[in-house]
């Protein structure tokens, strides 16, 4: 119990203070895009949470795993997004992801990869350890959705 609130906790600085350069100045909406050319939309990380696109609203389209769907919360071997394996290119839970998930704004600016990273992922993982785009609370929000069974 105590881990889910801390995780709570977590989440809560991420979407308030998601960059602090960023929010300094005005609160940005943070998307997150996937697949193989990052066109797919997977959700906003900073909408407030009662939004449809937010990945935490469970009864928006992005805040679990629809039936005929793949979002960050599906799991299994025909999903892309939310699986881990060492064939999980697309996936922000998969360690060895060749392509995971981006975060962009607005604007189109790059905030690194919504990742878990690890040995062979991506250096600019939110989650690489010498990553210019590392991002402890972003991390551990990538780690949350990893373990959620939506």
């Amino acid at each position: 119990m105590i881990q889910r609130y801390a995780m709570l906790l977590i989440i809560v600085v991420w979407v308030v203070i998601l960059t602090p350069v960023v929010l300094a100045q005005t609160k940005v909406k943070m998307m997150v895009f996937g697949g193989s050319d990052h066109k797919t939309y997977l959700g906003c990380l900073s909408c407030d949470p009662s939004d449809l696109d937010s990945i935490f609203n469970r009864a928006g389209p992005y805040g679990h795993c629809p039936i005929f769907g793949d979002t960050l919360f599906c799991r299994g071997p025909f999903k892309n997004f939310g699986t881990t394996g060492p064939f999980q290119n697309l996936s922000a839970c998969a360690s060895g992801a060749s392509n995971p998930p981006v975060i962009v704004d607005e604007s189109g600016n790059y905030y690194g990869r919504f990742s878990v990273g690890g040995p062979f992922g991506h250096s600019d993982s939110v989650c690489a350890i010498f990553g210019r785009f590392r991002h402890e609370a972003a991390c551990e929000l990538v780690k949350w959705v990893c373990e959620q069974e939506r």
